[in-house]
């Protein structure tokens, strides 16, 4: 693992966690982030209940990561962003044997996202009766994290519906969520040319308007 822990003037070590399932899931590189102030860690591929644990594991003994001064994002793109909203939201990740530190991020950056895996939902057929175990839209609660979704009115995967009902349901919690939405765009859209570029600056202004930005660099 490569860790960089660069100046910034409130003295934060800010750490960007991505979860990937591949890569053609994921927006942004490690160099991208690390460029504009951040840490990153990447993943190729990554167990669940492994990266919360890693989450967990202290940065100094018996010392909780956010008192430590390290911040925690999640994001991805479709599969990754069910990995990323799933380890945010789900209850049943824990285990007794996990340190008694809390795994939620501080904030959640999602890309066409198949957290909906209810009936009628993304891999609803091959979950069958155990589809709320991993559907994060169904685990909304008011200590989600405030979180930024992106999605094309056209996905063939993700309905616009879908992502209106977890804004929806998320403010309903007092949560702070943002939906954007890109016209005639389908899965995937994020992946390059002006949209890449748009999402990255309004992920920027995302994470600065939660203070966790110490300045704005360029998008690439």
């Amino acid at each position: 693992m490569k860790f960089v822990f660069p100046f910034t003037p409130s003295q934060i070590g800010i750490l960007f966690l991505l979860s990937l399932m591949n890569p053609s899931l994921v927006h942004g590189t490690e160099s991208h982030l690390e460029k504009n102030g951040w840490t990153a860690e990447t993943f190729k591929s990554v167990d669940v209940i492994d990266l919360k644990i890693w989450h967990k594991a202290p940065v100094e003994a018996e010392s909780d990561p956010k008192t430590a001064g390290i911040v925690f994002f999640y994001g991805g793109g479709s599969a990754g962003g069910h990995l990323a909203a799933a380890c945010a939201l789900l209850p049943t990740l824990n285990d007794p044997s996990d340190p008694p530190v809390s795994c939620k991020p501080n904030a959640l950056i999602l890309f066409n996202p198949v957290y909906d895996n209810g009936p009628g939902g993304y891999g609803h057929d091959r979950m069958k009766d155990r589809w709320e175990e991993i559907s994060p839209l169904h685990h909304i609660d008011e200590e989600a994290p405030p979180n930024i979704v992106f999605l094309g009115t056209e996905d063939q995967v993700m309905p616009v519906e879908t992502a209106c009902y977890w804004k929806a349901k998320m403010e309903a919690c007092g949560v702070r969520s943002e939906l954007y939405l890109y016209a005639n765009r389908k899965h995937g859209f994020f992946n390059g040319g002006e949209d890449y570029t748009d999402t990255v600056q309004k992920m920027h202004a995302f994470l600065a308007s939660l203070g966790y930005l110490p300045f704005l660099g360029a998008p690439l």
